[in-house]
């Protein structure tokens, strides 16, 4: 009986511990169609104003039920643009905080440093 106990307490351990192996977390394909999105959002006569580069994943965190991954990211400015007209119709630029002026000149980049929580849905991870 002692036996047959250790072997579940075993098995219930090896469980555990898979289910939170490395590979059941959110990666940068989980995250970066969504962070891509929003950027694309801001247009400049019709065409996206920033491109984004140098996107990687900086660290995480299992909070249990929910995964916080942390991201790197560069935005470039491709056009300049008078008056920030452009930037009016770029709703989500603000989460950085950084919308001024040399936002609206071409070559403009900016490295921002982020984080998402991230929930395991039926059809993989999805942004909180």
């Amino acid at each position: 009986m002692k036996t047959k106990l250790q072997i579940l307490a075993l098995l219930a351990s090896n469980a555990f511990v898979s289910g939170c192996s490395a590979g059941d977390v959110p990666g940068l394909s989980d995250v970066e169609p969504g962070l891509r999105e929003v950027w694309m959002e801001c247009k400049y006569n019709g065409k996206p104003q920033f491109e984004i580069t140098d996107v990687k994943k900086t660290n995480g965190i299992n909070h249990g039920r929910t995964y916080e991954i942390f991201v790197s990211y560069k935005i470039t400015g491709l056009y300049d643009i008078n008056n920030n007209s452009g930037l009016l119709a770029c709703p989500n630029f603000a989460p950085s905080g950084a919308v001024n002026e040399a936002a609206s000149k071409k070559g403009f980049t900016m490295n921002i440093d982020t984080n998402y929580i991230m929930i395991k849905s039926e059809n993989g991870w999805v942004i909180e």
